[in-house]
């Protein structure tokens, strides 16, 4: 609990470790001696970390945006491979339909199929937000 209150919720630790990260960079670099000598050079403060800031934090969102395009190529892969599957599946003459034979059972069907459908969507964005979240490394 006094952790929690000392250092604040995952974001906020998220930023520190992030700044602590820009930091340390500046710090290991050849700019150490006007980081850290007699006097700090302004220049440091103002304008080399804010833009390493910014240089680390779209790298880190390019990587997000390039995991998630080659999350999205393979299920696109996996849904092509499942209406393969599907299709070359013996119970077909069962799933087709001809002419209208739609009934309260059908209707039933659909809105469950809907429903599970959304709640999918819904399950899908939380792992999305837990995969990609505001973690920064």
């Amino acid at each position: 609990m006094t952790c929690q209150v000392i250092l604040g919720d995952e974001l906020k630790r998220d930023q520190l470790v992030f700044l602590y990260s820009l930091l340390k960079a500046v710090y290991e670099s050849p700019l150490r001696s006007k980081l850290v000598g007699k006097v700090i050079d302004p220049k440091i403060l103002s304008d080399t970390i804010p833009r390493l800031g910014v240089f680390r934090t779209l790298v880190h969102i390019y990587g997000i945006r390039k995991r998630k395009i080659e999350d999205a190529k393979e299920m696109k892969e996996e849904k092509k491979e499942e209406k393969v599957q599907k299709l070359e599946s013996p119970d077909l003459k069962k799933t087709i339909r001809f002419g209208d034979t739609s009934s309260k059972k059908d209707e039933k069907k659909e809105k469950e199929k809907e429903r599970e459908r959304i709640e999918k969507e819904k399950e899908r964005k939380r792992l999305e937000i837990e995969k990609y979240g505001v973690k920064i490394k």
